[in-house]
């Protein structure tokens, strides 16, 4: 009976330092976890919510998986003529890198030089692999990055993260994380780094899936699943349609 009892508080006690050792570790909850991408796709919203100690800040990374890219270097030849000089190829880089934090992430963390530089957009160089020939790399990826932004893939986003006190040295966080209508479907991850004094002290992450859902998903199976139909398909909707534009033209010459 005794030895019941001391098995039943020693578990008690283990439960109890579990329960606060999980209120006090830091937490990442994101919403939703699955993008939908019908027809009428035009981007989408994530909330992401979390706690971390209170002298700490967080930066929050929307990535999707490493990928190429092949780009085309141009210049002039004989100073007259624009060609392409080169073509080279940018290896393990993020499809998409959308980056939200508080205030800007060299701010209040030590400036770019700490771990927090690492988390920024520049930081990607450092992980990147260039292969040209003769091309510097260090504009070329200047030039990537310029893409990457005007395409809304790569983007740095200040104030979009707030924070509330919870207590017991803790507060909470929330974010709004707009993602682009350019969103290709598959994998993504949302991955948060805790930061103090400019050191990561904890990083964790939570996976978002991206999905064709409608008539973009039946068309796409269509396509890669029965692609004879959607060739088709495809020759019998331009005929309609080629006819219908000749249709049009032609009533309105008869007037």
């Amino acid at each position: 009976m005794k030895t019941a009892t001391v098995l039943l508080a020693v578990t008690i006690c283990l439960a109890c330092s579990c329960a606060v050792f999980a209120a006090d570790a830091p937490s990442l909850n994101v919403s939703p976890k699955t993008i939908e991408m019908g027809t009428f796709f035009d981007g989408a919203t994530l909330t992401a919510t979390g706690t971390i100690p209170q002298d700490s800040d967080v930066v929050l990374r929307f990535v999707g998986q490493e990928c190429e890219v092949p780009m085309k270097h141009k210049g002039k030849v004989f100073g007259v003529m624009w060609m392409n000089l080169d073509s080279l190829v940018i290896k393990k880089v993020p499809g998409v890198c959308l980056i939200s934090s508080c205030t800007g992430i060299g701010d209040r963390n030590g400036g770019s030089s700490s771990d927090a530089g690492t988390l920024g957009l520049a930081g990607i160089r450092h992980e990147a692999e260039i292969e040209c020939n003769g091309s510097n790399g260090d504009d070329v990826f200047d030039e990537f990055l310029k893409l990457k932004k005007h395409e809304g893939l790569y983007r740095e986003m200040v104030g979009n993260v707030s924070y509330k006190p919870a207590g017991d040295g803790f507060k909470t966080f929330t974010a709004q994380i707009p993602v682009p209508a350019k969103l290709s479907p598959g994998p993504y991850r949302l991955e948060m780094a805790v930061l103090k004094d400019g050191k990561i002290t904890k990083r964790m992450g939570a996976d978002v899936d991206a999905r064709m859902v409608g008539l973009p998903a039946m068309l796409a199976n269509l396509a890669f699943k029965r692609s004879a139909l959607y060739g088709i398909l495809s020759t019998l909707i331009a005929l309609i349609a080629g006819l219908g534009v000749g249709l049009v033209f032609q009533s309105k010459g008869a007037h």
